[in-house]
């Protein structure tokens, strides 16, 4: 509804057209709201002074006039008459003999959200016969109607509009910001202050923005800045200082905005801050830099475990082997020399040998995949682990396992986990006691090997600088990650060592969706 006193005045005086042109004895100006199901007379002129046809600015329900809803729903704008006639609705009779008039005609203004506008035009003479004429005076009325009620209306939407965009614009968590063609600062978002920590008023100063940009940046932006004239849009990414000293990665985007002649106006652009997205992907980068070097060190420590193997089997069991066949070729002549004693002494040796050499091989057979492990599982196998690890390391170990039998990869990988951290342990700590933990809890296999010894700078120890033992202690980290599980170390020197770890375990079949 209009506020200002001339638009009132507008109003009052179409009305007075209106009933003039109409020949009428009343109009009004009425407003319907779909939703509460009210009419509100805005305004009124004429001479029919009952108060249902008066203005009060008071929405009074529809069922209280008695009228039909049809004239008023939104889409149906063709006037409307009504008649205190016996062929006319039942309701609108009684209302317009309540008012003292006989006809009535409703004339649409325009529809708006959840209702409309409408005049409405009473007439007194019961002979009046309106017709043609009168419909189409009114058709006439209802753009004069539209046009002194609409301009106020327009500017509140447009008012309600742009706080909105304005609400919107400054909750996000980004800078907008519109520049002259020239780059001087027309407007900038408050959130300069909550992503950066500059004032507006700053940010505007000549020279200051540029000056934030990072120094390795500053270049780059300064010419995609230059080109935006030829190029229409800025598309960048950069990073940027705050006021505390921080340094932020922002995505810029802005598009260059010309005038009606396709002269360039201005330069409309938001800056959306990245920095967690760049981090990730700086730390996704290192991660994967790393895995591979991890992995690459893992088949080359293969490698050279193959080749360990190798040799054994070459200088060890095969010598081994050779020598027993040697030993066994002289058994044949001492018995043929009548020389028992020699022969007997001869298989003793010989067995011996061959006893060593089961022994050795059994060792690395072991070693590549434990009997105990694929036959009775990870208590029995890290038992008899840590019983070797204590015998040549000389410490104690107490060792807690509830554990059950699972896939022999998951096995393998704990027993593996365990293997090397009790190898640096035996190696390293110096420790007079180590305690090892099996479990299974909340869906993984848990673990830890702890131990008393003297301890280690951890990241001494993984830099490829200075120690050799980082290549045991990633290729256990990076075995344990690949399986989706974690590992921990953790170390203080003369405080002992802490090794932790948790491996998913499969989904049980039955409890699978």
């Amino acid at each position: 509804m209009p506020r200002g006193g001339e638009d009132l005045a507008l109003l009052d005086a179409l009305l007075e057209h209106a009933r003039q042109s109409l020949g009428a004895d009343h109009v009004t100006f009425c407003s319907w709201d779909e939703t509460a199901g009210t009419l509100t007379i805005e305004r009124a002129a004429g001479g029919i002074d009952h108060p249902e046809v008066q203005a009060t600015g008071e929405a009074i329900p529809l069922a209280d006039y008695g009228l039909d809803l049809a004239p008023y729903t939104p889409g149906h704008n063709e006037p409307v008459i009504y008649r205190d006639a016996p062929d006319e609705i039942p309701g609108v009779r009684e209302f317009l003999r309540r008012i003292g008039a006989a006809s009535e005609l409703t004339i649409p203004v325009f529809d708006r959200p959840g209702g409309k506008w409408a005049l409405e035009a009473f007439f007194r003479d019961p002979a009046l016969r309106l017709g043609g004429r009168e419909l189409a005076s009114a058709s006439r009325l209802a753009p004069l109607a539209a046009a002194a009620v609409s301009r106020d209306a327009i500017l509140d939407d447009l008012r309600e509009t742009e706080a909105r965009l304005r609400s919107v614009v400054e909750q996000i968590p980004a800078i907008t910001y519109v520049d002259a063609v020239d780059r001087t600062p027309v407007y900038t978002s408050p959130q300069i202050r909550s992503l950066l920590g500059y004032t507006v008023e700053e940010w505007h100063r000549p020279g200051f923005w540029i000056s934030r940009v990072h120094d390795d940046d500053r270049d780059r932006v300064q010419a995609s800045y230059d080109r935006v004239t030829q190029t229409g849009r800025i598309d960048i990414e950069y990073r940027m200082l705050t006021a505390d000293g921080r340094v932020m990665w922002f995505n810029e985007r802005a598009h260059l905005v010309t005038d009606d002649a396709g002269r360039p106006a201005a330069i409309h652009g938001v800056i959306i801050d990245i920095t967690a997205r760049r981090l990730a992907e700086e730390a996704l980068r290192e991660s994967e830099t790393r895995r591979g070097r991890v992995l690459a060190e893992m088949l080359r420590a293969e490698e050279a475990e193959r080749a360990r193997i190798a040799t054994e089997l070459h200088d060890d069991t095969i010598q081994v082997m050779t020598a027993a066949l040697f030993t066994l070729d002289r058994v044949p002549r001492a018995i043929g020399a009548g020389d028992t004693e020699r022969a007997l002494e001869t298989l003793g040796t010989l067995r011996r040998t061959l006893v060593t050499a089961v022994e050795r091989t059994r060792r690395m057979t072991f070693e590549l995949r434990p009997p105990l492990l694929e036959a009775h599982g990870l208590r029995i196998a890290v038992r008899d682990l840590a019983d070797e690890a204590a015998r040549e390391g000389g410490f104690e170990v107490d060792l807690h396992a509830t554990v059950d039998r699972y896939p022999f990869a998951i096995e393998d990988l704990v027993y593996r986990t365990v293997q090397e951290a009790l190898s640096n342990v035996r190696k390293h700590a110096q420790a007079s006691k180590v305690a090892i933990a099996l479990h299974e809890r909340n869906g993984s296999l848990t673990g830890w090997v702890r131990d008393d010894g003297r301890g280690f700078d951890i990241e001494r120890a993984l830099d490829r600088r200075r120690m050799r033992m980082h290549v045991g202690l990633d290729a256990m980290r990076e075995r344990v990650n690949l399986a989706g599980g974690r590992l921990d170390i953790r170390s203080e020197k003369a405080a002992g060592t802490s090794v932790e770890f948790a491996v998913p375990l499969p989904v049980p079949r039955s409890s699978r969706g």
